[in-house]
């Protein structure tokens, strides 16, 4: 990598093999990106999940402790 980028950026030509090892170096700067961001986007719906979670589980736990249950619910 250190070649191809003294290549690129200074002295010397390019060549096939340089321009291989930098496209596969961004290949792998890319691909963490992507894990990264997937990461992210999959920690903010399980936050929202289990945030709706808890309040659906909390309603319905404080409507069946006052008794007030809907018809669907006593079954």
């Amino acid at each position: 990598m250190r070649a191809a980028l003294q290549h690129l950026f200074g002295a010397g030509d390019l060549n096939w093999l340089d321009w291989r090892v930098l496209f596969y170096g961004l290949g792998r700067g890319l691909l963490w990106l992507v894990v990264i961001s997937s990461c992210w986007s999959m920690y903010g719906y399980f936050r929202a999940f289990y945030g709706s979670a808890r309040d659906n589980l909390g309603a319905d736990d404080a409507a069946s402790k006052r008794g007030n249950l809907t018809p669907e619910e006593s079954g």
